[in-house]
């Protein structure tokens, strides 16, 4: 996989090991708490992970950021559904 990097909590996403993604992808939003992609990790896992109010609060963090982004307004929406 040339120019394509692999972090460490993609990896535990990939196995399953969907507890251990969370808390990787919470860490590195705390160095980087603008990184768009990260959050939107950490919603999808969330979700997955059937934590529906915390994929929410992520999702609202993602609005202060992105308020115009028809992607996570339609997250934030599906998740309300599912809570």
């Amino acid at each position: 996989m040339i120019g394509q990097t692999i972090s460490h909590y993609n990896i535990l996403e990939k196995l399953g090991q969907f507890p251990e993604a969370i808390e990787a992808f919470k860490s590195s939003i705390l160095l980087d708490p603008q990184n768009v992609t990260n959050l939107i990790q950490l919603a999808f896992l969330y979700e997955k992970t059937e934590q529906y109010n915390e994929a929410i609060n992520t999702y609202n963090e993602l609005l202060n950021l992105q308020p115009e982004n028809v992607s996570i307004l339609q997250g934030r929406a599906n998740n309300y559904y599912y809570s």
